[in-house]
């Protein structure tokens, strides 16, 4: 896999997690457009986010910048946790750390938060047992829907037949139970209402109180609520009721740096 990679450009950094049943063992092939590496990591986890890990990019100036100023180390963190308190790994536990929204020490985020391992906005994710040759494949909405299960022993032998189901139902997972919760529909409204306020924000026109009372009580904890709010309140001329609420935005959890300074630049002029 390594060696397929060094021959290949690619136009952005990537990170791919390779496991093998074979050598018993997984790696991650780290790649940016002018350099590449393998790490192995130690022990028997290996962990990936969005920062690399090898020698190779230990100094790499956009690397270092991306681990102090971005959610990949927290999220990274996250992991540790959960992989911690859910030995050993199966497939069902493998869908619920992909399927957590909560943060470090199960704080609060806010839905849709980058800091959380779940943000929804995921196409999909997979889960891999390489050495029973077994994947499931998450279903919509994010990594909500079931796990459908495939067993890869049958689907590359002779006799598979593609005019048929290929999965495994046997082996599927179910869905998450989230979805049978009023904080999944909360999720559906703050989606639904963020181009709403957008658009007003836009032509600087008033929302009625109902409409901006359902957009904050949809997603009570998330930072982006309430900077939304203050930039809707800016646009229509209410500074105080702004600044309240970027204020307010500053004193939950924030996955960027870049993100409490657009906040803090707005408060400060």
């Amino acid at each position: 896999a390594y060696a397929i990679a060094r021959k290949r450009k690619t136009f952005v950094s990537e990170s791919i997690l390779v496991g093998s049943a074979k050598d018993g063992r997984a790696a991650i092939i780290e790649k940016s457009p002018e350099k590449i590496a393998l790490f192995t990591g130690n022990g028997q986890q290996i962990i990936c986010t969005n920062h690399y890990q090898s020698e190779t990019f230990g100094h790499d100036k956009r690397n270092l910048e991306n681990i102090e100023t971005s959610d990949s180390p927290y999220r990274f963190a996250r992991l540790q946790e959960l992989l911690k308190e859910n030995r050993p790994i199966n497939a069902s536990k493998a869908a619920s750390i992909l399927r957590n929204r909560k943060g470090v020490g199960e704080a609060e985020l806010g839905l849709a938060n980058e800091m959380a391992i779940n943000q929804f906005i995921a196409h999909h994710s997979v889960i891999f047992q390489p050495g029973k040759k077994l994947m499931w494949v998450s279903t919509s909405p994010w990594q909500c829907g079931k796990y459908v299960a495939y067993d890869l022993n049958k689907i590359f032998s002779d006799s598979i037949d593609f005019s048929h189901e290929i999965h495994t139902e046997p082996l599927t997972l179910a869905a998450d139970s989230f979805l049978q919760q009023l904080e999944y529909q909360q999720l559906l409204i703050y989606k639904e209402l963020i181009p709403v306020l957008r658009k007003h924000i836009k032509k600087k026109e008033r929302l009625d109180e109902q409409t901006l009372h359902a957009f904050q009580h949809a997603n009570p904890h998330f930072f982006y609520v309430y900077e939304l709010l203050g930039d809707y309140y800016h646009a229509t001329g209410q500074q105080d009721k702004a600044i309240r609420n970027w204020k307010k935005a500053l004193s939950l959890p924030i996955p960027k740096r870049s993100e409490s300074e657009r906040i803090e630049h707005k408060i400060n002029n």
